[in-house]
């Protein structure tokens, strides 16, 4: 672990953001950096990016998180979905999240395979981010739903994040679970 550690660090040192879309070679994988809002040019270039990277034939994606603004939700579904089934699983996806993530931007996070946070990073809905109790549509719900399902992430936790105003309840049966209630 420590040794992932160290060189995460070093490779997060060798980056240098200039408020774009970046990728740096990381030897078999590929580093994209996402320093802002997830809109739908994010996505594109992201996704191209991603498909070129393939190609190349890369053994692992890193999409480092750095959005600290609120995303609207289809940009970031669409990320989570290509994250998901456009991938395929031909590579393994990880997300690196190095601060607060906010409200659906936490989707394509989810989305990855595996999920690394630092100390001052978090992810969920603040104020700011929240829906009013009852707007969680069923677009949004089903998409968290998803998200969840396909990797192994608790869904009852996930939907909490769209609708605080259920309770969710953990009880231990053949390993940890979660349980929505209203």
């Amino acid at each position: 672990r420590w040794g992932f550690t160290w060189q995460l660090l070093t490779l997060v040192c060798a980056l240098v953001t200039s408020g774009k879309l970046l990728a740096q070679p990381q030897g078999n994988g590929e580093w994209f950096v996402i320093p802002g809002e997830i809109t739908t040019e994010t996505f594109r270039v992201l996704r191209n990016d991603t498909e070129r990277a393939i190609q190349k034939g890369v053994q692992k994606i890193v999409y480092e998180f750095q959005s600290r603004e609120l995303s609207e939700f289809g940009p970031c579904l669409d990320m989570a979905t290509f994250l998901l089934d456009g991938i395929q699983g031909r590579v393994p996806t990880i997300a690196v999240v190095d601060g607060p993530i906010n409200g659906h931007a936490v989707l394509p996070v989810l989305a990855c395979r595996s999920i690394y946070l630092t100390p001052q990073a978090s992810l969920g809905f603040d104020t700011r981010a929240l829906e009013k109790p009852g707007n969680a549509d069923v677009t949004k719900v089903a998409a968290y739903m998803k998200v969840g399902e396909n990797r192994g992430r608790p869904v009852a936790l996930l939907i909490k994040m769209l609708k605080p105003e259920l309770v969710v309840y953990r009880f231990d049966k053949d390993g940890q679970q979660f349980r929505l209630s209203k």
